[in-house]
């Protein structure tokens, strides 16, 4: 073979490697299967670049050409098979966001990740390595870890992104802004300080440890100078050596998600995007709109980005370790957090991810000596207390060099520079700020003569206390509120407060008329000019968005010492009278006595929130609206003043309070809050639960709030009152509108008078059902027992009649905002959860009590804080006879799984069927220590849908199938409750499985896929193929008697009637010849069983002590009872 042949022959193999290892790198770290591929592939790629590279060297002795010539030639056929089976590979579409959230079980049914074909490609890869063995040895090739570095190269090149992919990236992840901060640290940083620290045993050990975490206690090293040593100054550009300050800029919330949000993107290289973030970011970014990440989410993929100790690369050298680079983590300031369970949140965090001893990972924290942070640090392996006399080294150099950068301090004679260095130095006791501070005063003083400045240094004050009052004592007379309005305010913010928004605070005046004036709105710089020295600005004042605080975060226990950190816990309440925190006056519930609200009216939208509350006994029948809300992301906490006291309250009711407060009248309006109501008291929480249903039964109504107006959903309120008014003839006239005419609106007939339709309105009508109160567990009760419930929106009240008009008014919003929009807002949960309930609550205002199934069908797609709410949230809906189930008892001492057990055999034996193994085979997780027959009723279904409603539905669902007859035998539980003991038949197993309908993955021919299930069954009809493809089922009925047209096998899978049963299933021939549409996990010998009284067959895995159920199935030709005959005998199957 001469050498153009040859590198022929490499160059098509490599150009295949490389494409198939860059559709395997999707699925980078997901198992070690894909792993073990990807490393076999990058070797594969080193070895056919060395070739290549030597090949093309026109110096290279003929000998050795020779040789390689022919163990290309010697290996050819195996790399023609590998050439064929990469081609294969890559014939599948490329992975998408959707397919990076597929399950395992459904990735191993497309060929690249089946058994076999990783198998075969690690034979052709050790066979080419067998005969290269030569080729190795002669260009010298490494096949150790020591080649790592040049395959992780390879590895970055292949699967490098774009600079547009990074923002996007970067764009969604919105970490902290942290580059201003890094630069005034930097400006502040005086070359040769620290180095006390920096040359230190302690520094050191920290830097050379595997899993070593160092807490700086104390005050006066900033960590940019560790940073600095570790990795030089470009906060964008270090390797090892990240660092996050604990003051963000722009309002940032203190909370763990932004420290995590930080250190992720500032880890993710600019040219690459790991695996572990670009699966977190296709996961939310496929959403509409992109949902945000938890912080468990954000800690596995910052875990994942630091490097664990993983395998090298090469296939040959898997008993060889290799250790990421060293990562250092370093986080500044820990005392700055506001204080609260946030800052408590990211101190346990920090406490917990230096315990797991990670080998390449250092963390690094600093911040003055505190007790909360000192308790959550205790186990980290060292602190090193920051020595005041090293830190006075640091402040000579501080001292001279800021004496020389000044004109007019530097022009002065050297015994005076040394009475400054030695006042600032020796009495500071390693005071930087207050050393700061004196600098200022000195730099202040005209004429600048050696008396003077002597004059100034001998009148010091003695500590950073008496240097404030001095400030304090400088603020004009007439200034005294503004500065004592704006100490107040950034004392207490929990972010960074901005210039603009402390300009608006002193134009405040609450005691006059107006309260605001406009005009009396102070200029940014006067602001700095009221506190000099106290406050500063950052960024200067040149941004449009401009941050203000105080200088340093010691100095809110001087100006408000009972806020100190020890008392912080008590309930303080903070305002301009000082006023003290209301105390709620227990309740009795021997009495069902409750806690009212009354509201009292205000003109003014944003006044003061005013109310009394008092108590009342439920039997003297009182008038009051109950109140229905859920808490909005990132809610804060807000203050209403009750009974002439402060209550605090979270944020997101207080909004809602202002918003159904009356504008005018002399009387208010009385309200029932869950949050003034519910006492933790143990004794108290089951009788609380208990009144609950009573309390919104007998309200007047129930007032939900939504929260305030958006414009992003404002249409859709609109929307929602006009769309029971139009009649069909005005929707035609819509319809033929919208076809013919452009434009920014579509106007309605004007004969009716309705407004304009404006573009963009399927889209406000999905973001109104964004707003959290849909979706929450808890509102559903609420929202039925009373029978009325009015929706606020803002101020704006509507009925909630409204939106049942909406949900039954489907065919006009489809024509009303087209087909498209309409598909995305069916398809979405929260629509689904709200239309579900819509529906349940107009037959239970008619009198009918839903089921115990019924109500969980109905809140599928509902959330609830704690799992077990999913199913005690709505036992006040319950009829009494269900209510006073002995499984149904809720026991604090049992765990979720015992608790959804027992709701599991209370439905078995209430509604003596078997509906509840259909409905647990789609509420499963993968990871889940439940038994196999028990549904996890926190999860929504998956993507599966299910064969039939029946017990599991809106009331009067019927099943469809009657698989197990009327043979029903009542289902008894064995041992200690987990197994399921059934009677059935086990008539068939599953023989050949086909590829699996999924949306993850390539589109089915169904022609294809008709063709392939012929081959293996040559008596299949058409009919057969159709009907078990949709199920044998259409719009809730079985299929009608066969159409010629319809059961053409060369349709393809947009024309099939209804293709919707096939989604996370796939098609399989039993051993006895029946076709079957069964979940994505059935394997080749699961067992098939129809079940005394069950309505369809079941998957079942044989296991050593019984069976495991995969799920429900349909097989062509036993839906209607034919295998489960009188003469048959049952068996017994023990379902763990």
């Amino acid at each position: 073979m001469d050498p153009g042949t040859a590198l022929a022959i490499v160059g098509l193999v490599l150009d295949g490697v490389k494409d198939v290892y860059a559709y395997y790198s999707t699925w980078k770290d997901r198992d070690e299967e894909v792993a073990e591929v990807r490393r076999a592939l990058l070797w594969l790629i080193g070895l056919f670049q060395s070739i290549e590279k030597t090949l093309a060297n026109k110096n290279l002795e003929d000998d050795k050409v020779t040789i390689i010539c022919n163990s290309v030639k010697e290996c050819e056929a195996v790399m023609a098979k590998l050439r064929k089976r990469l081609n294969k590979v890559k014939s599948e579409a490329p992975p998408d966001s959707f397919m990076a959230r597929l399950s395992d079980q459904g990735r191993r049914a497309i060929y690249p990740f089946q058994k076999g074909t990783i198998v075969r490609l690690l034979e052709s890869t050790e066979k080419i390595r067998d005969q290269m063995h030569v080729v190795l040895a002669l260009l010298h090739l490494d096949t150790s870890t020591r080649s790592l570095e040049a395959l992780e190269d390879i590895d970055r090149k292949i699967t490098s992104v774009s600079a547009q992919a990074y923002k996007s990236v970067m764009d969604w992840l919105s970490p902290t802004a942290q580059s201003e901060i890094h630069e005034a640290a930097l400006r502040r940083h005086e070359v040769g300080t620290g180095q006390w620290f920096l040359g230190s045993t302690t520094f050191e050990n920290w830097r050379a440890d595997p899993g070593a975490s160092l807490w700086l206690c104390g005050e006066g090293l900033e960590p940019i100078k560790i940073f600095i040593e570790l990795d030089g100054a470009d906060l964008n550009k270090s390797v090892a050596a990240k660092l996050c300050y604990s003051r963000p800029l722009k309002g940032t919330q203190h909370d763990l998600a932004s420290i995590l949000r930080t250190f992720i993107a500032q880890l993710c290289p600019q040219d690459h995007i790991p695996s572990s973030l670009r699966e977190l970011y296709d996961h939310h970014s496929s959403k509409f709109p992109p949902s945000v990440p938890s912080d468990v989410e954000l800690q596995d993929t910052l875990l994942a980005l630091i490097g664990e100790p993983r395998q090298a690369l090469d296939p040959i050298s898997k008993d060889r370790e290799y250790q990421p680079k060293p990562r250092y983590l370093l986080v500044d300031a820990l005392d700055e957090l506001p204080l609260g369970p946030g800052r408590d949140h990211i101190i346990s965090y920090f406490h917990g991810l230096a315990a797991m001893n990670i080998p390449n990972l250092h963390i690094l924290a600093t911040s003055r000596d505190e007790s909360d942070i000192r308790a959550g640090l205790h186990s980290w392996h060292d602190n090193f207390v920051i020595d005041k006399k090293k830190v006075a080294e640091d402040m000579r150099l501080y001292v001279t060099s800021e004496i020389n950068k000044h004109e007019e301090l530097s022009r002065q004679n050297d015994s005076i520079k040394d009475l400054i260095l030695r006042r600032l130095v020796e009495e500071g006791n390693g005071m930087f700020r207050w050393a700061a501070l004196q600098l200022e005063e000195l730099k202040a003083l005209r004429p600048m003569k050696p008396r003077s400045i002597n004059q100034a240094l001998q009148s010091l004050p003695a500590d950073l206390d008496e240097t404030y009052e001095r400030i304090l004592t400088k603020i004009p007379a007439g200034n005294t509120q503004e500065a004592l309005s704006i100490l107040r305010w950034i004392s207490f913010a929990t972010r960074p407060m901005f210039v603009e928004e402390i300009m608006e605070i002193c134009a405040i005046r609450l005691e006059e008329d107006p309260e605001f004036e406009i005009e009396e709105r102070y200029q940014a710089r006067d602001i700095l000019n009221i506190l000099p020295g106290l406050i500063n600005i950052n960024p200067p004042l040149k941004s449009s968005e401009t941050p203000l605080a105080q200088d340093h975060a010691l100095r809110q226990p001087f100006f408000f010492p009972e806020f100190a950190i020890e008392v912080w816990k008590k309930e303080y309440a903070f305002d301009h009278h000082s006023l003290p925190v209301y105390k709620f006056h227990p309740v009795r519930p021997e009495n069902a006595e409750i806690r009212l609200l009354e509201l009292f009216p205000s003109a003014k939208r944003y006044g003061e929130i005013r109310c009394r509350i008092f108590h009342v006994q439920l039997d003297s029948n009182p008038h009051y609206d109950g109140v229905s809300y859920a808490r909005r992301p990132n809610d804060g906490v807000g203050c209403i003043r009750a009974n002439g006291l402060l209550l605090q309250l979270p944020m997101a009711l207080v909004q809602d309070l202002r918003n159904l407060r009356a504008k005018t009248g002399s009387q208010g309006r009385v309200l029932f809050l869950w949050d003034i109501h519910w006492d933790n008291s143990t004794y108290l929480v089951k009788w609380q639960l208990g009144l609950n249903s009573r309390i919104f039964k007998e309200a007047q109504q129930v007032a939900v709030g939504l929260g305030d107006k958006s414009e992003k959903d404002q249409d859709a309120i609109e929307f929602v009152r006009e769309i029971g008014t139009l009649f069909i003839q005005e929707i035609a006239s819509i319809f033929a509108s919208r076809a013919s005419v452009s434009g920014p609106t579509k106007e309605v007939p004007a004969n009716r008078g309705h407004k304009s339709l404006p573009d963009g309105i399927g889209n406000a009508i999905l973001q109104l059902f964004q707003r959290p109160w849909w979706r929450r567990m808890w509102p559903v009760q609420e929202l039925m027992l009373p029978q009325k419930a009015t929706l606020y929106y803002g101020d704006e009240a509507i009925l909630f009649d409204s939106f049942q008009r909406l949900f039954m008014s489907q065919i006009t919003i489809k024509i009303l905002i087209g087909e498209r929009d309409y598909s995305v807002l069916v398809s979405d949960r929260a629509w689904i959860g709200a239309q579900r309930i819509s529906l349940v609550r107009a037959r239970y205002l008619l009198g009918h009590h839903p089921t115990l199934p019924e109500l969980l069908w109905a809140t599928e797609f509902h959330l609830a804080t704690d799992r077990i709410d999913k199913v005690y949230a709505l036992f006040g809906l319950l009829d009494t006879d269900e209510q006073d189930s002995e499984f149904l008892v809720h026991e604090a001492t049992k765990s979720d799984e015992e608790n959804f057990i027992n709701v599991a055999v209370h439905i078995i034996n209430r509604y003596r069927n078997l509906d509840i193994l259909s409905y647990a085979s789609h509420h499963r997780p993968l990871k889940t220590s439940l038994p196999s027959w028990v549904p996890d009723f926190s999860v929504a279904g998956d993507e599966a849908r299910p064969l039939f409603g029946g017990t599991f539905g809106p009331s009067g669902s019927r099943s469809r199938f009657n698989v197990g007859g009327s043979k029903y035998t009542c289902p008894a539980l064995a041992r200690d409750s987990r197994i399921l003991v059934v009677q059935g038949d086990m008539f068939d197993d599953v023989r050949i499985l086909f590829r699996a309908f999924n949306d993850f993955e390539s589109e089915v021919s169904l022609s294809d896929l008709y063709a392939a299930v012929k081959d293996c069954r040559a008596e299949l009809t058409p009919e057969t193929f159709w009907r078990t493809v949709q199920a044998d089922q259409k719009d809730g009925n079985r299929l009608e008697e066969p159409n010629a047209k319809i059961f053409e096998p060369t349709l393809s899978q947009d024309e099939c009637p209804e293709f919707g049963f096939c989604k996370g299933r796939r098609l399989v021939l039993t051993s006895e010849g029946h076709l079957g549409l069964v979940p994505v996990r059935t394997q080749a010998g699961n067992k098939i069983v129809v079940l005394a009284g069950g309505k369809v067959p079941y998957i079942l895995e044989q296991m050593p002590e019984g069976f495991e159920m995969i799920g429900e199935c349909y097989v062509h030709g036993v839906m209607d009872g034919e295998t489960l005959k009188s003469s048959v005998t049952c068996e017994e199957f023990c379902i763990y």
